[in-house]
């Protein structure tokens, strides 16, 4: 990721991408100019201070928060402002205008790219704004806001020149192949109408070069904002191994390298961690609970003393009345847990959902099967064991 602004010296170009292309390594990579603020490269300046690598001091503080919003703060922006809307231009809202390439196509998992309306996918979409110079694919919260439905409609890009304050704006009339709830490699692309401003326009790398006026461009001092690549190894130990080699071969330029593999390491790592803490509470809940049971099925039997009574006097023996409170206990206690499952399981399924529309993210849902599993089994083991203590000081009683 560029952090070297406008400066050809101290910033990622074209002459950068070839050299990456001759590394070994580097099984595809590809590349992408955008004019919008990019939330991944404070996510990874976060990352690094969460991992020690860099100190969180205020000066870096100061720096981390600037990262994230100094896109909107800057008092000059130097590349073109595009706003899009509906052709009578009814609403319009800020558009972040993205440029890509046909390589960098094989540099994402297509599976996670979210599609919608009808006539959007792969092949389609990306086909058609590749090879025409008015086609896009927008976000689906713009194409909510404009009232975009299909594939195929218009909507009006105008771009300004943020260094003129009496720009009128350069019109452009695109159409849509393709509306997006996610791409890989973008927080533009969201669902919510609530995210339009800021939303994504996507097109192909030699558009957005002719439309925003790139300096230089095709040149090999021509400033390149993004460059995505995979690697053959994508082991945490390699990955972290080429992440160093990169940044001392190019020491002299600014920029930030981030990869996917460790945050997901991490995520994972805060997941195991959080559900072990939870399943421990969890397991405390359920004795102090069978606690409760155990105590009420107690004081149950010393009121049916005298029922006791009768069932032994007809020949009932100790152990038969011992098995039969037994049962009834376990009928309660996997009654009273398979009803908190089902319970619990539709909460937690509903709690997913409505988070995923609020951060927009796929759902992704799972029953924890062991945990389940232990729990149960725990629960099980502890309520036997005190009946059977209660038991037989009830058996011992005349």
């Amino acid at each position: 990721i560029n952090d070297g602004g406008d400066q050809v010296e101290t910033s990622i170009t074209m002459d950068t991408l070839n050299e990456l292309k001759s590394m070994e390594r580097i099984k595809n990579l590809g590349i992408a100019l955008h004019n919008t603020i990019d939330i991944q490269r404070a996510l990874a300046a976060a990352y690094e201070f969460s991992e020690g690598t860099a100190i969180m001091d205020q000066s870096s503080t100061e720096e981390l928060f600037s990262t994230i919003f100094q896109f909107y703060t800057a008092e000059e922006r130097s590349k073109y402002i595009v706003h899009a809307a509906d052709i009578p231009n009814k609403d319009e809202v800020e558009a972040g205008f993205i440029g890509i390439n046909d390589e960098f196509l094989d540099t994402i998992d297509r599976n996670l790219i979210i599609w919608n309306g009808a006539g959007s996918g792969f092949q389609y979409s990306f086909n058609e704004m590749l090879e025409h110079n008015d086609t896009c694919i927008i976000s689906k919260a713009i194409a909510d806001r404009l009232g975009v439905k299909n594939v195929g409609e218009r909507i009006r890009l105008t771009f300004y020149d943020p260094q003129n304050e009496n720009d009128p704006g350069n019109i452009t009339l695109f159409r849509v192949v393709g509306i997006s709830g996610g791409i890989p490699g973008f927080w533009n692309f969201r669902s919510s109408s609530l995210a339009a401003n800021g939303g994504g326009v996507m097109v192909s790398l030699e558009n957005y070069i002719r439309l925003m006026n790139v300096k230089n461009a095709g040149e090999n001092d021509m400033i390149v904002d993004k460059i995505y690549m995979n690697l053959y190894d994508k082991s945490e130990m390699n990955i972290e191994a080429f992440k160093d080699d990169i940044r001392s071969e190019y020491d002299s330029l600014d920029f930030t390298i981030d990869d996917a593999a460790t945050k997901i390491k991490l995520i994972e790592e805060m997941s195991e961690r959080q559900s072990a803490l939870l399943e421990v509470i969890l397991m405390f809940s359920v004795i102090i609970s069978i606690f409760g049971l155990i105590s009420s099925m107690y004081a149950i039997m010393m009121e049916r003393k005298f029922e006791i009574g009768i069932l032994r006097s007809m020949g009932l023996k100790t152990r038969n009345v011992r098995n039969m409170f037994l049962i009834e206990s376990m009928i309660l206690m996997l009654s009273s847990g398979l009803m908190g499952t089902i319970i619990g399981t539709f909460s937690a399924y509903l709690l997913e959902t409505n988070m995923s529309i609020i951060s927009e993210m796929p759902v992704i849902f799972s029953i924890p099967y062991d945990t389940l599993l232990r729990v149960f089994l725990l629960s099980i083991g502890i309520g036997i064991v005190g009946m059977y203590i209660v038991l037989i000081k009830l058996s011992r009683q005349n």
